[in-house]
């Protein structure tokens, strides 16, 4: 199968491509190398073709488009961050990319999309977070994920093109580094404590979220191109457990064997998020998707990746809660 990965210089478009290779499929990438990097594709580059160009193009999504069977969305701004420092351009390319994309799957008569929602779309919504709940977003991010949302609706409607949209929770990962501060939590307190540095925290660091590895997205992602709905559909890839910045503080200090303390800062965000869980029971029963990497493997592999030990200091590291 001919698939076209969006955003496959970041970092879940990257992992994407990888696990797709590996599969057997063939590959298209477009990619404007806004927040990725060729690196991240290093040793890939005779297996792909490479499309730079810009989804908010659309004569480049038109080029990108030519011959596939099915896309996988990954593209643009990915941090809330990102929106709240350029909110202009960074809803330009959520929303404009996306309506390029579905506009050249039309014309070109690709039927499938799977693509990057938000677990943030649920802000203001009671935990565990599930995909019947009312949708009003109280942030630029979320608000334009959840028009992308609406469009793939739409273009599922009155074209039949299938869609499917996945709503990843507080996604962390080992190839972060070209997302420099706007990367997950995970890897940016990884960074300062291997740098020897104590981590800066927003809030109290109580503050509680569901994070899930990258592999395991990517993991929901090739299920969801698997599957065939009839309509347009949406999933949680989230773990269904939570843990606050400082628990992922600790984790980090029990495996260099340290006692960095932790430097509270007010939040940067105007809207700042207390709690966030997926509810993952849809996932499971539609998907059968379950996620496999815990909070401590997972922190561990961060550490590896970065220079960090190969090995925790404590022989009981994994089993404790």
């Amino acid at each position: 199968m001919k698939v076209l990965v969006t955003g496959a210089a970041g970092h879940i478009g990257s992992k994407m491509t990888k696990s797709l290779l590996d599969q057997g499929h063939e590959i298209v990438v477009l990619d404007n190398l806004s927040f990725g990097s060729r690196e991240n594709l290093k040793g890939l580059e005779n297996q792909i073709t490479y499309v730079q160009g810009d989804m908010r193009k659309f004569e480049d999504v038109m080029k990108a488009m030519e011959g596939v069977d099915i896309v996988n969305h990954q593209g643009g701004p990915s941090s809330m961050l990102m929106y709240v420092d350029d909110p202009v351009d960074r809803t330009y390319s959520t929303v404009i990319g996306f309506l390029n994309i579905m506009e050249a799957m039309r014309k070109m008569d690709v039927k499938k999309i799977v693509y990057a929602s938000s677990g943030g779309v649920y802000e203001g919504n009671p935990c565990p977070h599930h995909e019947n709940l009312p949708l009003t977003p109280p942030d630029m991010k979320a608000l334009a994920k959840k028009f992308v949302e609406d469009m793939a609706k739409l273009y599922t409607t009155q074209y039949g093109i299938k869609t499917v949209g996945i709503r990843p929770f507080m996604v962390y990962g080992d190839n972060e580094k070209s997302k420099g501060d706007y990367a997950s939590t995970i890897s940016l307190f990884v960074w300062m404590m291997l740098r020897e540095e104590d981590p800066t925290v927003w809030a109290d660091g109580n503050q509680m979220r569901d994070f899930i590895h990258v592999d395991d997205v990517v993991r929901a992602y090739t299920l969801a191109m698997e599957k065939n709905f009839p309509y347009a559909e949406v999933f949680n890839a989230g773990t269904g457990v939570e843990s606050s910045m400082n628990k992922v503080i600790q984790i980090i200090n029990e495996y260099l064997g340290t006692n960095y303390k932790s430097i509270y800062v007010p939040p940067k965000l105007p809207v700042y998020t207390r709690r966030s869980l997926a509810d993952p029971t849809k996932a499971e029963k539609l998907l059968g998707f379950k996620y496999k990497i815990g909070i401590r493997e997972g922190i561990a592999r961060v550490i590896k990746a970065n220079g960090g030990p190969a090995e925790p200091v404590s022989q009981d590291f994994f089993s404790r809660n």
